[in-house]
C-alpha cells in the first residue's frame, strides 16, 4: 500500500503550505492486489451490462416471434428468423459500443443515456434486417417492427435496472473511481467535497493537487502535491482519474497536463466553470483548433413549445375518443342486457 506521511499539507481556513510529498511504500503485493481487484471489479461490471443488454436484444427477438404469431393467422418458419437473430446477436453489443453506451461519462444523465440507446436499437434493427438479406434469409418485416418496439421497452427497462444497482453499490463505497483534483481554489475544494458527500456519483476523491492558487476560507482538503507532479503521484497512488478545475490552471498548463495524463492511461475531466446548468444543454465541439462547449439558449416560446402542445393536444383527444367508445360499448351491453332480462 502507498500513502503519504501525516505531514502532508492541508488547505486551511488560514493558508495553505505545500511541502514536497513524500511517500512511503508499504506491502507493494497489498497494493497491487487491490490495484488488480478494483480494475477487476470494473471490467466485471461492464460484462456485466454487455451480458445484460444481449440478453435483453435475445429475449426482445423472442418475444417479437411470439407477438408476430398472435397477431396474424399465418404462422412465420422460425429456421430463417432463428439464423438471423443469432448471425446478428453479436452485432448489437458493438453497436451499443460504437454510442458509448458502455462509457460512463457518457451516459451520466439519464436523458443521454435514453437517447444513445434509443438511436442504438434503431441501428441494431436496421443492422438485422440487413443480416437477413446477406443471409438470403426471408424474415418478416412485421417481426422487425416489434422486434423494435420490445427491444425499446426492454433495454430501456435492464439499463434503468442497471443505473439504480450502480448508484447503490456505489453508494455503498463500491464500484468507486479513484480520482485527484488539480487545482486548490474555491472550485477544486468544492468539487472534492460534493463529491465526496455524494458516493453514489462514483468517485473517490484522494486529495487536490496545488496550483499556486490558494485561497483563503476554504474547507480542509488534503494536498497531495504539486501540478507538475501528477503524472508521478497518479502512478504511485494507482489513481485512475484527474479532475482539473480550469479556473484553478491557466489553459497552457491544463492542455500539457491533459496530454501527459492520458498519455498514462488516466481518465481526465476538466471543469466548465458553469453551475446549476443542465448537461443537456450543453455541447462540446470544435471551434478552430479549440474546443469549446455551447449552452444552448433556452426557447419558451417558438415551434418547440407549439410541437408539444400540439401533442399533448392529439394525445389528450386519442384518449378521449378511446374512452368514448368505451363508454359507449359498456352503455350498449348495458341496454342490451336489460332488454334480455324484460323479455
Amino acid at each position: 500500500m502507498i500513502s503519504y506521511e501525516s505531514r502532508a499539507a492541508h488547505a486551511v481556513d488560514d493558508q495553505i503550505e505545500v511541502p514536497d510529498p513524500t511517500v512511503v511504500h508499504q506491502g507493494g503485493e497489498l497494493g497491487t492486489d487491490r490495484l488488480r481487484h478494483r480494475v477487476h471489479g470494473s471490467r466485471t461490471a461492464k460484462c456485466a451490462v454487455v451480458l445484460a443488454d444481449v440478453v435483453a436484444v435475445a429475449a426482445s427477438m423472442c418475444i417479437a416471434v411470439w407477438a408476430r404469431n398472435r397477431l396474424l393467422t399465418r404462422p412465420e418458419p422460425l429456421g430463417p428468423i432463428v439464423r438471423t437473430s443469432v448471425a446478428s446477436l453479436l452485432m448489437w453489443p458493438i453497436v451499443f459500443a460504437r454510442y458509448r453506451l458502455y462509457t460512463t461519462a457518457a451516459i451520466s444523465s439519464t436523458s443521454s443515456e435514453v437517447t444513445r440507446a434509443l438511436h442504438a436499437i434503431a441501428v441494431g434493427v436496421g443492422l438485422t434486417g440487413v443480416t437477413s438479406l446477406v443471409l438470403a434469409q426471408e424474415v418478416s418485416r412485421v417481426w422487425l417492427l416489434l422486434l423494435m418496439v420490445v427491444a425499446t421497452f426492454a433495454v430501456l427497462t435492464e439499463r434503468s435496472a442497471a443505473r439504480r444497482f450502480f448508484r447503490r453499490a456505489r453508494g455503498r463505497g463500491k464500484l468507486q473511481r479513484p480520482v485527484i483534483v488539480v487545482g486548490t481554489n474555491a472550485e477544486a475544494v468544492g468539487i472534492a467535497r460534493m463529491l465526496e458527500s455524494d458516493p453514489g456519483l462514483g468517485y473517490q476523491v484522494l486529495g487536490l493537487l496545488d496550483c499556486s492558487d490558494a485561497m483563503h476560507g476554504v474547507a480542509e482538503v488534503p494536498v497531495l502535491g504539486k501540478w507538475h507532479d501528477a503524472v508521478q503521484i497518479v502512478k504511485e497512488l494507482r489513481v485512475t482519474g484527474v479532475i482539473i478545475a480550469t479556473s484553478a490552471i491557466d489553459t497552457g498548463t491544463a492542455n500539457r497536463l491533459a496530454r501527459d495524463l492520458i498519455e498514462v492511461g488516466c481518465h481526465v475531466e476538466l471543469t466548465s466553470g458553469l453551475v446549476d446548468i443542465s448537461a443537456d444543454r450543453l455541447l462540446a465541439h470544435p471551434l478552430g483548433t479549440r474546443p469549446v462547449v455551447y449552452v444552448e439558449p433556452i426557447r419558451r416560446f417558438g415551434w418547440r413549445a407549439v410541437a408539444k402542445r400540439v401533442f399533448d393536444l392529439f394525445l389528450a383527444t386519442l384518449l378521449l375518443v378511446k374512452i368514448h367508445h368505451l363508454i359507449s360499448k359498456h352503455n350498449k351491453q348495458c341496454i342490451e342486457s336489460d332488454g334480455e332480462k324484460l323479455t
